[in-house]
C-alpha cells in the first residue's frame, strides 16, 4: 500500500514539474519525498531576461517627488535699501549784498524770537522737501511775510512781503493750507478770487467782488487794504492772492501772530488806491494780470516788496509769460436785449361796394289817436316841521 501511494505521489510530482516548465515559471524544484523511488529531475534551464542574479543588488532610481522630511534651506532676505529723501534746496547766505544780508539776519532773529513766544514753541522751521515756503501773518501789522529756506535748511530767509487786511476775528496760531478755489462765495454774499483755505472759514483771497466778474470790485473795500477790515479772512491784492494760489502747495505752514512794534523783516508795502470817481477803472483790481484790465501792465507787479531771489523769480515769470494769462476768462455782463418794434400792419383797402338799387320810399306811419289828457293832481300842502330842541 505504501508503495502504491509513493508511485502516485511520484507521478503527481512529475506532472507538476512538467506544467511549470511549460509556463516558463521560475518555481524551484521541490525536494523529493522521503521514501520516494522516483529519480530526481533537474528543471530545464530556460534563459530569462528578467531573472536577476542572486548576488546583484538593485540600484534605486531617483524620484522627482519632494522629500518632506528634509528641511528646506531658507533663502536669505535681501536687506532693504533705504530710500533717499531728497533734501530741500537751500539758498546761500547773501554775503555780497549788504541789504540782503541784513534781511537774512533779521529773519533769523525773528524766528528765534517767535519760537520763544507762548503758543509758538512747537513751530517747526526745518525745511521740508516739496514745501519751499513758510508764511507768517502779522495780524496787528496787516502784513504777510513769506520765508524761504536758508543756507542751514531752515525757513528764516525773508522772500517777499505783502500788504493785507486781517480782522479782529482772525485766529492766531499755526495752521496748514488746504484746498484752493479760483472763485469762492464769501459773506454778504460777495465773492473772492484766487482763494486758499487756511483753516475752517479763514481764507486767503482777493478784495471782495459784488459778483463773479473781474470788473465788479468792491472798490471802497479795496482802499482799506493795510487796515483791519475783514470778517476774519486775509484780504490781499489780486496779484498777491494769485501768487499764493499758484506757488504755495497744500500743507504749507501758516503762522498768524501779533506784533505791534514790527511789521516784519522786509517792512510793509504801500497799497495802490482806486479812484472811486473813475467809473471805467474803479471796478478792477489794478494788479489783476488779466489782459482785459484797463489799468495796464505797469500795475501787474503790485506793491509787493520782493527780495533779490523773489525779484529774479518774478522776472523769470514775466519773461516766460506766466503772468500773461489767468485762470478765469474775463466775463462780461449779459447785454440788454434790444426790443425790436413790431411792424405796423398794413391796412388793405376794402373793396368798393357795388351800388344797390334805389330803395322805394316806405309809407309814412299814421299818427296814433290822441288820448284824453289826464288831469294834473293838485299838490298836497306840506306839514310844518317843528323847530329843533335845545341842546342838553
Amino acid at each position: 500500500m505504501k508503495r502504491i501511494i509513493g508511485i502516485i505521489l511520484s507521478f503527481a510530482t512529475i506532472f507538476c514539474l512538467t506544467a511549470c516548465s511549460c509556463t516558463g515559471g521560475d518555481t524551484p524544484t521541490p525536494e523529493p519525498f522521503i521514501g520516494s523511488t522516483s529519480p530526481t529531475l533537474d528543471p530545464p534551464e530556460t534563459p530569462d531576461d528578467n531573472t536577476e542574479e542572486p548576488d546583484s543588488t538593485e540600484t534605486p532610481v531617483p524620484t522627482t517627488d519632494a522629500v518632506t522630511d528634509v528641511p528646506e534651506t531658507p533663502v536669505p532676505t535681501p536687506t532693504p535699501v533705504p530710500t533717499a529723501v531728497p533734501s530741500p534746496s537751500r539758498n546761500p547766505y547773501p554775503s555780497d549784498d549788504p541789504v540782503e544780508a541784513k534781511y537774512a539776519d533779521a529773519g533769523k532773529k525773528f524766528m528765534r524770537k517767535l519760537k520763544k513766544t507762548e503758543g509758538y514753541e512747537d513751530l517747526d522751521i526745518k525745511g521740508k522737501y516739496g514745501y519751499p515756503y513758510l508764511i507768517c501773518i502779522n495780524r496787528a501789522g496787516n502784513t504777510v511775510t513769506v520765508y524761504c529756506i536758508d543756507e542751514e535748511g531752515n525757513y528764516t530767509r525773508p522772500y517777499l512781503s505783502m500788504v493785507c487786511s486781517a480782522g479782529y476775528a482772525t485766529p492766531r496760531g499755526i495752521f496748514k493750507t488746504k484746498e484752493r478755489y479760483s472763485w469762492h462765495t464769501l459773506m454778504g454774499p460777495c465773492y473772492g478770487q484766487y482763494v486758499t483755505r487756511i483753516v475752517d472759514g479763514i481764507l486767503f483771497h482777493s478784495v471782495p467782488y459784488y459778483t463773479i466778474h473781474k470788473y465788479d470790485l468792491e472798490y471802497k473795500q479795496y482802499n482799506k487794504l493795510g487796515n483791519l477790515a475783514s470778517a476774519g479772512c486775509i484780504r490781499l491784492a489780486c496779484n498777491d492772492a494769485k501768487w499764493i494760489f499758484d506757488n504755495v502747495p497744500h500743507g504749507t505752514t501758516v503762522v498768524i501772530y501779533d506784533n505791534w512794534s514790527s511789521v516784519g523783516p522786509l517792512g510793509k508795502p504801500t497799497p495802490y488806491k482806486v479812484n472811486i470817481g473813475d467809473i471805467f477803472t474803479r471796478g478792477w483790481d489794478p494788479t489783476d494780470p488779466d489782459k482785459a484790465n484797463p489799468w495796464g501792465d505797469e500795475y501787474k507787479a503790485g506793491s509787493t516788496i520782493r527780495s533779490v531771489l523773489a525779484q529774479r523769480d518774478y522776472e523769470y515769470a514775466i519773461a516766460h509769460g506766466l503772468w500773461n494769462s489767468t485762470i478765469n476768462r474775463p466775463e462780461k455782463p449779459t447785454p440788454t436785449p434790444v426790443i425790436t418794434p413790431s411792424p405796423t400792419p398794413t391796412v388793405e383797402p376794402s373793396l368798393t361796394p357795388e351800388p344797390t338799387g334805389t330803395p322805394e320810399p316806405s309809407a309814412s306811419p299814421e299818427p296814433p289817436e290822441s288820448s284824453t289828457p289826464t288831469a294834473t293832481p293838485q299838490p298836497t300842502p306840506s306839514v310844518e316841521t317843528p323847530p329843533p330842541s335845545a341842546n342838553p
